[in-house]
């Protein structure tokens, strides 16, 4: 029987606990210190890599670093190994191509317009009146709504905020640092598995859940339930994970910083959504979803080689490109630390670099700025007491209290 998921084993309370936290959730003074001092810098078998250059040598380099979400997502359907959309994680070129090539199917642009009047529809009735919201829970349940309308799942309103952390916690397994085995690791395991029994519960109730859902979509197309579940899951971790943490972010340096928050409220009150997408991610570079992406070493490279910063990583190390640390690097990023809309799209990694760029990007653009936007109209502000969160869930805060004018 498998274990039921407990939210509490990914929460933050201590007081240490909250100050370790927010240390990982700001890392740049960290980050420029090792880009100067020590750009590659190993631990025992870990390395970690902070210099521009080398971030996307490594992230490149698909023979000899492998990525860990395609086998993550495949450890949660051990029954269905051949999935196609298990090769979104993949390194390989055929099996990469054969899996966007069905998510790609799967996911059309001709959605995004309804998925963002979905959000918008959520948020806006929950602000009407009030003067104080929990910022956090809104944006949690707001991407929650969303994933179960759109894909259709079987989640009803009293079950929608355990989907939501079910969800958060399955992107922190999927894109996350928990370590395999420990206690964070199995409860987002758990997570999945929750998860998993939505979908195969959505599955059988697919006629009910309408055409226009994607698993509505997909049983009329004949795909196999168990590779809509395999598929479904790994959206759900993306997009109810991901929204999640790219909107917090985005909302708390907004919050921190008068200049942004500024831009963000014009392009918010000429109803330019273009604009507010373009402030909002540039946020999110001050704060990005995670600071990089996990690569497990297959086979012995340098790092740099012919630079002084040159590093020999052996298989079997666990090499880290610190996407974080590249996007403020001004050696190759003009202005780094500026907050600037309207810098070049190339300075950002925030959705990834390559092949590995997220396949989800326009959705999840909609859901940050219809999430966000009627926050922005009402001109929401912090006080100081709130500015440290009481508790985190897993990289992101569990709380995240505001003010509304």
């Amino acid at each position: 029987m498998p274990t039921p998921f407990d939210p509490s084993l990914l929460e933050v309370r201590s007081f240490r606990g909250r100050c370790a936290q927010w240390l990982v959730d700001h890392p740049g003074f960290l980050f420029a210190f090792f880009r100067a001092v020590w750009p590659n810098l190993r631990v025992c078998r870990y390395v970690l890599v902070t210099r521009r250059d080398d971030v996307e040598d490594v992230m490149s380099q698909t023979g000899a670093f492998a990525t860990r979400v395609g086998p993550r997502l495949a450890a949660l359907h051990p029954d269905y190994p051949n999935t196609p959309v298990f090769g979104l994680g993949s390194d390989d070129d055929g099996t990469y191509a054969e899996a966007l090539q069905a998510a790609s199917a799967v996911l059309e642009l001709g959605d995004v317009p309804g998925v963002a009047r979905i959000a918008r529809g959520f948020v806006e009735p929950r602000l009407a009146g009030r003067t104080t919201i929990d910022a956090a829970e809104l944006i949690r349940l707001t991407q929650a709504d969303a994933a179960r309308r759109y894909f259709g799942l079987d989640v009803d309103d009293a079950a929608l905020p355990q989907f939501a952390l079910c969800g958060l916690a399955l992107g922190n397994y999927m894109f996350g640092v928990q370590a395999t085995g420990s206690d964070t690791w199995r409860a987002s395991r758990a997570a999945g598995a929750e998860i998993s029994a939505i979908m195969r519960r959505s599955i059988a109730h697919a006629p009910a859940a309408g055409p226009n859902t994607l698993i509505g979509r997909l049983v009329a197309s004949g795909v196999a339930a168990g590779d809509i579940e395999a598929m479904l899951t790994g959206f759900v971790a993306g997009w109810v994970g991901g929204a999640t943490v790219a909107a917090i972010h985005a909302l708390q340096v907004l919050l921190g910083r008068s200049r942004a928050m500024r831009a963000a409220r014009e392009a918010a009150a000429d109803c330019d959504d273009a604009a507010l997408g373009r402030c909002l991610f540039e946020a999110i570079r001050f704060s990005p979803i995670f600071p990089g992406a996990f690569r497990d070493c297959i086979a012995d490279y340098t790092i740099a080689a012919g630079t002084r910063r040159r590093c020999a990583v052996r298989s079997g190390d666990v090499v880290m490109p610190a996407t974080h640390s590249a996007m403020f690097d001004g050696t190759r990023v003009a202005a780094p630390r500026r907050f600037d809309p309207d810098r070049p799209a190339g300075d950002s990694m925030v959705l990834g670099y390559g092949r590995h760029f997220c396949i989800g990007h326009a959705f999840g653009r909609a859901l940050v700025v219809e999430t966000l936007k009627p926050l922005l109209h009402r001109r929401v502000w912090q006080r100081r007491i709130d500015r440290l969160p009481p508790a985190y869930f897993g990289t992101v805060p569990l709380t995240l209290m505001v003010q509304l004018r």
